[in-house]
Formats: C-alpha cells, structure tokens, sequence
C-alpha cells in the first residue's frame, strides 16, 4: 500500500517497526491521537501505548494472532483503543513492519467525567502540598514537581516555567517537561520585542487561554516560528506573582489541534501557579538563611 492509498483509508493507521521506529502515520491517525504527522514519524510507538506488553504483542503478531484491548494515550491525554491488524508493506522503501489500525472508542472519554477530571487534579495538588522540596526551597526539584504535575493533570504534552529576566525585557525557561518521554529542558529565552502582543498580555497579569494558539491576539506571533514547528495547537497561560507582582508565567502547551480550556483547567493552572511562587519563595528564604549563617559564622571567625 503507498502513501496515497494510505491517505484515502478513513481508518487510522500507524506503521511501526520491530524495535518500535514509527515509519508511516496517516491523516486519520495523526487527527485521532492529536498530534501532527510530523510529530509522530520517528518516535517509539512503545512510548505512545498505555499496555506496556511490548514483548507479549510482538510475539502475538508474529503468530498471526490479534491482541485485543491495547490503549494509546492521545495528546489530550485520553485514552485511545487500538487493534494491530498484522504486518504490511509501508510507504517508502516497501519494508515489511507492524500494521495498527485504530478503533477510536469515544465512551473512553465519555467516562473521564468532569468530576474525576477534578478529582485527578486535586490529588495532583494534594501531592504537591505535601511534596518536601518546595517547602525546603529546592526550587530545581519543586519546579520539575510542579510542571510534570501540570501535563499531567490538564492532559498537554508542554508544561513550562518562564521567570521575567532583569528589565522584563524578556522571559526565559527554568523548566519545561515533555510529557511523552518525561524529559525536562531549560534556557530559552523570549524577547518582548521579538513578540510585543504576547508581553503586552503578560503585563496585564492575567490568564491567557487560547483555544487557537494560531489565531488568539496574544500568542499568534508564535504560529509560524514556534507553534507550528512543535505541532502546538491550543496553550494556557497562568501569571506567577510573587510579593503582588508579576515576575513569570505558567505555560502549557497542547501538542495537535484546537482545544477549548475549561474554568476548572484555568483553576488548575492558576493554583500550579501559587505552587511555583511558594516554591520561589522557599528558595529565596534558604538562600537569605544560608547568607546569615555565613555571616555570622565569619564574624565568629573574626572574634576568635
């Protein structure tokens, strides 16, 4: 089958092959999980399911056998229900590998209801109460907590912490996690003249939910540069304040297409954001303690 005949089979399928190298995706496919086409080619097709029975469903194909209630996780977050259908020549170089064709069963997400959504991100917090590094001040550990808490409760495959630099002239990331791999990333760096709407919307200190990132008034200048290359379609934006003043932003990213945020994510993302400032907080408090026992242990010194 080559890759037009695979663009007009209203079926999602993914090519994959033995050590789990995603070699083909469709349209219907990338539109189901929710991520664009180009950010599915080339990742491991293990790190997108939810059954981990890797060894198990490979011998199963082998056999000619189908395992049945195999899950994806989509970019949203919920779960998909796979079939794998057996081996196929795929697009390109015609070598042989795994077929899986999608069976999208929307009471999956019918029975998340917005109470165990709720329920999800208020252990979430709960955790993050009772987590030891934020009140210690360990602000790399409290803020890796803290963003990996966030993709996982709002479901985005992006959560970040931006802190203004000196002047606010620009922001730059302390961390960011990718929800897929676990990874975390830090330094770059965004100027507000580079993107004067999206740091004119900051200044406001406010929430910025953009269904469409490509199109909202503050984050469309990212479209072409940012958003589209990672495949972003929809972000929330959550202001940190520190002492009544602003000094970053929460940042989560939806990886695929539109998404509309609901008030209880707003809420979610606003009350993260609390987090990040106690933690910020915390850090500031041990650094000033840890300055005074250094003085006063140099004018012991001193004295003796």
């Amino acid at each position: 089958m080559d890759a037009a005949a695979w663009e007009l089979v209203p079926v999602p399928l993914i090519g994959w092959r033995e050590d789990g190298l995603v070699l083909a995706v469709n349209s219907a496919a990338a539109t189901a999980l929710g991520y664009s086409r180009e950010a599915l080619l080339g990742r491991s097709y293990w790190e997108l399911t939810l059954s981990g029975q890797k060894q198990r469903e490979l011998a199963l194909v082998r056999s000619g056998e189908l395992p049945h209630g195999k899950e994806f996780v989509g970019a949203d977050g919920e779960p998909i229900t796979v079939q794998v259908i057996g081996r196929a020549s795929l697009p390109g170089d015609g070598e042989p590998a795994h077929l899986s064709a999608f069976i999208v069963d929307h009471r999956v997400g019918a029975a998340r209801d917005a109470g165990a959504v709720l329920r999800h991100q208020n252990h979430l917090l709960l955790e993050l109460a009772r987590h030891d590094a934020i009140d210690a001040g360990d602000l790399g550990r409290g803020l890796a907590a803290i963003t990996e808490a966030a993709a996982a409760g709002l479901g985005c495959e992006r959560s970040s912490v931006w802190l203004y630099t000196e002047g606010e002239k620009s922001i730059r990331c302390v961390d960011l996690v990718l929800r897929s791999t676990g990874a975390h990333e830090s330094g770059l760096e965004l100027f507000a003249r580079d993107f004067p709407r999206y740091f004119a919307a900051l200044a406001e200190d406010r929430t910025i939910a953009a269904g469409d990132a490509h199109t909202h008034p503050a984050t469309s200048e990212f479209s072409a540069v940012y958003l589209a290359p990672l495949g972003i379609g929809a972000m929330l934006d959550a202001p940190i304040r520190v002492g009544g003043r602003m000094i970053g932003v929460l940042c989560n990213e939806h990886v695929g297409g539109e998404r509309q945020w609901t008030s209880d994510e707003e809420q979610f993302a606003a009350s993260l954001a609390d987090f990040i400032a106690l933690a910020i907080e915390s850090s500031r408090r041990r650094d000033s303690e840890e300055q005074l026992r250094a003085m006063v242990q140099l004018l012991e010194e001193e004295a003796h």
